[in-house]
């Protein structure tokens, strides 16, 4: 979208500009039912007022990705920076947005979809808060979905950071190493980073100080430091089994995104990991998640390549031998 890529690079100035663009666009009337079309249900995953999850079924003549398997299941993380978010976006009116992320991969690729609320700086979340609350919510799955399904975790900006800390921090290894085994009820099968800061430069080091910690702290907890802590531990024959992760990067992203993303990779990829690495061309950070459910061919395509790399991945799943 061409306003789109005369915005530039800078996440705080490009916010408004591009809200308001895509929110024109969802709130047009053929864009706005379809999206509210979606059957939804709310659940509560844990103890805490923020643990709420929404799930977005699809109708029951939706086919699924790969025919004659159950649905798969798609755990969405939004980001804020820690601080901002909530599971319907308040700051685009008309209760659109996270809902038209879930009427896409419910209603056009037959997912059952979950967008999860979780624990923000202002009520007192600090690291490793975020991968406890997607912790309670994978079991809150496990719970609901007792037949095998194949699972997977996408998470935008810091919600790609909550996901990586469940991903990587040995905290969550139990539950983790269960998913990934897939010996009974939902299988790991993959893992989607949007635009997610899998390192920190110095600034944002300073802006996450109130989730992470000073710098000397955060640097042991970003996403690129857990990796490489869990690859010291690991046998290697692991890492090779390990499901399949999909990195994805604005191309208008900050370049510190994109350094972060390619250095996030080589290590991984190096140590056997299964790792894919993407550029969604005339994207900024906030755009991709606003573009969909636009109908706008060139603005959904990064949907369709996300459903066609996880219905690669369900299918490498069946092949691979568990841990």
């Amino acid at each position: 979208m061409d306003v789109i890529a005369s915005l530039g690079r800078d996440v705080l100035e490009t916010v408004g500009q591009t809200y308001e663009t895509y929110g024109n666009i969802l709130r047009l009337p053929a864009n706005s039912s379809v999206i509210h079309k979606t059957k939804v249900t709310s659940f509560s995953y844990g103890q805490h007022p923020r643990n709420v999850l929404d799930l977005y079924e699809p109708e029951p003549t939706t086919p699924p990705p790969l025919a004659g398997r159950t649905r798969p299941i798609l755990l969405y993380v939004y980001g804020g920076a820690f601080m901002f978010g909530d599971r319907i976006l308040s700051d685009i009116p008309g209760e659109l947005v996270y809902r038209n992320i879930a009427s896409f991969f419910a209603g056009k690729l037959g997912y059952n979809v979950i967008i999860m609320d979780y624990r923000l700086v202002k009520q007192g979340a600090k690291y490793p808060s975020g991968g406890e609350d997607v912790d309670e919510a994978i079991g809150w799955i496990c719970r609901h979905f007792t037949e095998e399904h194949d699972l997977f975790l996408m998470g935008h900006s810091a919600g790609g950071s909550h996901i990586a800390t469940w991903m990587f921090a040995e905290d969550f290894q139990d539950r983790r190493n269960v998913l990934i085994s897939g010996t009974k009820g939902p299988k790991l099968a993959g893992a989607i980073f949007l635009s997610t800061p899998l390192s920190l430069t110095p600034d944002l080091e300073a802006l996450f100080e109130p989730y992470y910690g000073k710098a000397n702290e955060s640097r042991m907890k970003q996403p690129t430091s857990l990796m490489h802590g869990m690859l010291r531990q690991t046998n290697p024959s692991l890492v090779e089994k390990w499901p399949r992760i999909l990195v994805l990067v604005s191309e208008l992203d900050p370049e510190s995104v994109h350094d972060a993303a390619t250095g996030f990779k080589k290590p991984w990829s190096d140590a056997g990991g299964r790792l894919e690495l993407k550029v969604l061309e005339r994207h900024n950070h906030h755009s991709p998640p606003l573009s969909l459910g636009t109908q706008i061919e060139e603005e959904e395509a990064w949907g369709y390549l996300v459903g066609e790399w996880m219905k690669t991945a369900s299918s490498d799943n069946d092949r691979r031998t568990s841990l």
